[in-house]
């Protein structure tokens, strides 16, 4: 069967169908493919890090990112070394990454 649209958009996770909601809004014809259907799947658990960025688009798209799926926020990153030494890098005041985790459980 022949589709045609502007956009294919690879995965319908969160990332997946948050570009292809901002691709239609945009009044594009967005195609998103999965390579599993959700009917053949008795769970699917999805972690995701949202990038500042993206906690920006999720509320323009009227996203709650303080529901129940937001896991944690973390401000900075440590970055280890070969030799197990680290260092420490803070983010700037107001800037943080989300953890999320989504569940779909067929009943």
């Amino acid at each position: 069967m022949p589709y045609d649209a502007d956009v294919i958009v690879i995965g319908a996770g969160p990332a997946g169908c948050a570009a292809a909601i901002r691709l239609v809004l945009a009044g594009h014809d967005a195609l998103v493919l999965e390579r599993l259907p959700a009917a053949d799947r008795t769970d699917m658990t999805s972690g995701e890090v949202l990038a500042p960025q993206t906690q920006e688009e999720c509320a323009q798209l009227g996203v709650d990112l303080d529901a129940d799926w937001l896991c944690d926020r973390f401000h900075g990153v440590r970055n280890v070394y070969p030799d197990l030494s680290w260092t420490y890098h803070p983010f700037p005041d107001g800037l943080s990454y989300v953890v999320t985790h989504f569940s779909y459980v067929k009943v």
